[in-house]
């Protein structure tokens, strides 16, 4: 799982990672969980196993660094600090043209 995680992360560039997961398979959920994985939502007779319909498991990942963003933690671009930057030092910006 955690080579998995680093390829998505450090050669594709996800931001998300999402998965399904049968309500029953715990063997399955902990480890998903230990690796930052969420429940998301549930789909209610989302798959027929063993002649009944049962419960999906909706679990997503997001990366660290905008999981931040999302629970309202700043995260500003490269210009926005440099502006904040340059008044807090109350040096003068350059104008656009």
């Amino acid at each position: 799982m955690k080579e998995a995680l680093d390829q998505t992360h450090n050669w594709l560039n996800l931001i998300r990672l999402e998965l399904e997961v049968h309500f029953d398979n715990g063997a399955a959920i902990a480890p998903y969980e230990e690796s930052g994985f969420q429940v998301e939502g549930t789909k209610r007779f989302g798959r027929f196993k063993a002649g009944r319909y049962i419960e999906v498991l909706l679990m997503a990942r997001i990366r660290p660094e905008y999981q931040a963003r999302a629970l309202g933690a700043p995260c500003y671009r490269k210009m926005d600090l440099d502006i904040r930057e340059a008044q807090n030092r109350n040096l003068d910006l350059p104008r656009a043209r």
